[in-house]
C-alpha cells in the first residue's frame, strides 16, 4: 500500500491545480468531487478506466497532513478538463455573483473613464479626473462613491448619472473651478428623471425621460441653450427642446435629436450648428434629414454628425474629410449631407476633427482630419469611412474624444488609439507627453 496525505490524494487525482503553486493556499477547483456523510471522497464521472466509486477512508475532520491508505491500483494521473475564462460576465466573483465587466467607455480631452455593469467607474489620464485617487498617468483609478448608470467625459472633467438619480461631476468643468470628488449638480426640476448625459469642452447636458434637456457649465457662446450667455454651475433648461431622443456635445456647441429634426445651439464658427452666426444661445432647428429623423447626434470641434437609421449625415466644416465624402473644399456645409456608401451603422460618436461609427458586424469605421491618429491608420486625413485595423474582436461601445478614440470589445476589454497625452490610452509602455500617439489600438492595462 502507498502512503498518501489527504491533500496528496486530491492533487494526484485531479492534477496539479492549486498544488505546489506559489500562492501558499490549498484551494482546489470544483472538479466534481463529493463527500458522503461519512467523509469518504468519491470521484464522479472520472475519465478513462478509473472505477466510478472508489471509496477512500478519510474522516471528515482529518487534518490535511495525516497520511491515509490508498489502493495501489488507483490511477494518479486523472486528467480534468477545466474551461478557460472567456473574460465575460459568466465568471463568479468572491461573493458568488457574476464578475463585474466594463460596458461603457468615455474618451475626454485629457483622460478616459470606463463604467462597469455594477456601477463602478475607473478613470486614467489627467489627475484632475482621478478624484484624488492617483496621479497623472496610464493607471486606472476607481472613483470612490459612484454607482453609475451612465458616464461621459468632457475636456478636463467627467460626469455620471448615479443609480439613485440626478447627475454628478468631477474635475474642471469651467475654467478655474475644479470639483475634487463627484459632486451633485443642482438645478434640476423636482422629479426630473435623467437617462442620458454628454460632455463638451467645458459644459455638459443631460436628457430627461420625457425629452427635456438640461445643461450646465461655461456659456460664452450660448452652448447651454437657455437664450443667455451666462455660465451656470447649476443645470438650466434648454429653451424650446422638450422631445429629445438623444443629446450630443461638440467642443463648444450642443445638439439634440428630436423626432424628425435635430436642434443645435452654441458656437458655430464653422457651421456646426447649421448657421454662420458664431454665438447661438437659442436652439436652431436643422432641415429635415429625409424620410427618417436622426436617432443620435454628436459633435466635434467644427462639425456635427447624426445617425439616421443605419446611415450617417454630417454638417459643418467640409474640409479634412470631416463630412466623410472626400477631403472637401473647406466650405461650410450648413445642411446635413449623408455619408456616401455608409450603411449598417448602429452607433455614432464624434470628437475633435474625427467621427467614428460602430457597425452591425462589430467593426469600427472612422473618418476625418486625423491629426492625432484618432481615426486610426497612417493616413492624414482619412477622407471616407475606413475600418480601424487591429481590434481583435467586435466592439460593443464606442467613444471619440478630441484627440483619441476608445472602444469596449465583446470580451469587455477596453482598447484606445490616438494621442496618449497624460496617459489617456491606458498603455503604460507609451510615453505620456503631448506628442505621444498610437495610430493602432492598444489595450488598456490595469482595469480589474
Amino acid at each position: 500500500m502507498q502512503r498518501w496525505t489527504a491533500l496528496g490524494i486530491l492533487c494526484a487525482l485531479f492534477g496539479t491545480m492549486g498544488c505546489g503553486d506559489d500562492s501558499g493556499t490549498n484551494d482546489v477547483a470544483d472538479t466534481g468531487e463529493t463527500a458522503d456523510e461519512a467523509g469518504d471522497v468519491v470521484v464522479d464521472d472520472a475519465p478513462g478506466d478509473v472505477p466510478e466509486d472508489v471509496p477512500v477512508d478519510v474522516p471528515a475532520d482529518l487534518p490535511a497532513d495525516v497520511p491515509v491508505d490508498v489502493p495501489e491500483d488507483v490511477p494518479v494521473d486523472v486528467p480534468v478538463d477545466v474551461p478557460e475564462d472567456d473574460g465575460g460576465g459568466d465568471s463568479v466573483a468572491d461573493d458568488g455573483g457574476p464578475v463585474p465587466v466594463v460596458v461603457q467607455v468615455a474618451a475626454g480631452g485629457t483622460h478616459t473613464c470606463a463604467r462597469y455593469d455594477d456601477g463602478a467607474v475607473y478613470c486614467w489620464g489627467d489627475d484632475d479626473v482621478l478624484a484624488g485617487g492617483g496621479t497623472t498617468g496610464a493607471t486606472p483609478v476607481r472613483i470612490a462613491g459612484l454607482d453609475a448608470v451612465q458616464l461621459t467625459c468632457g475636456g478636463q472633467f467627467a460626469c455620471a448619472l448615479p443609480r439613485g438619480g440626478g447627475a454628478s461631476c468631477w474635475g474642471q468643468i469651467q475654467f478655474g473651478t475644479t470639483l475634487a470628488t463627484p459632486t451633485a449638480i443642482a438645478g434640476f426640476p423636482a422629479g426630473a428623471a435623467l437617462v442620458e448625459i454628454d460632455g463638451g469642452q467645458n459644459h455638459a447636458c443631460a436628457r430627461g425621460t420625457s425629452g427635456p434637456v438640461y445643461c450646465w457649465g461655461a456659456n460664452h457662446h450660448g452652448h447651454l441653450g437657455d437664450t443667455t450667455t451666462t455660465p451656470s454651475d447649476a443645470a438650466v433648461t434648454v429653451s424650446g427642446v422638450m422631445d429629445a431622443l438623444s443629446v450630443g456635445m461638440g467642443q463648444q456647441h450642443s445638439c439634440a435629436a428630436a423626432g424628425v429634426r435635430a436642434h443645435c445651439w452654441g458656437w458655430s464658427h464653422a457651421g456646426q450648428v447649421g448657421v454662420t452666426t458664431e454665438t447661438n444661445p437659442t436652439p436652431f432647428t436643422l432641415p429635415l434629414f429625409g424620410d427618417a429623423g436622426p436617432n443620435e447626434v454628436d459633435g466635434g470641434d467644427a462639425h456635427t454628425c447624426a445617425r439616421v437609421g443605419t446611415a450617417a449625415a454630417c454638417w459643418g466644416m467640409d474640409g479634412g474629410g470631416r463630412m466623410g465624402n472626400g477631403v472637401g473644399s473647406g466650405a461650410l456645409q450648413l445642411t446635413p449631407a449623408f455619408v456616401a456608401g455608409l450603411t449598417g451603422v448602429v452607433q455614432l460618436a464624434a470628437g475633435g476633427d474625427v467621427t467614428c461609427t460602430r457597425m452591425s458586424d462589430g467593426t469600427v469605421r472612422c473618418w476625418g482630419v486625423n491629426s492625432w491618429g484618432s481615426a486610426g491608420g497612417t493616413a492624414d486625413p482619412v477622407p471616407t469611412p475606413t475600418a480601424v485595423a487591429g481590434l481583435p474582436s467586435a466592439a460593443i461601445d464606442l467613444s471619440v474624444g478630441p484627440e483619441h478614440t476608445c472602444v469596449v470589445l465583446d470580451d469587455h476589454s477596453v482598447w484606445c488609439w490616438g494621442s496618449n497625452w497624460n496617459g489617456m490610452l491606458g498603455a503604460p509602455t507609451l510615453p505620456i507627453d503631448i506628442g505621444s500617439t498610437s495610430r493602432t489600438p492598444v489595450r488598456v492595462v490595469g482595469l480589474p
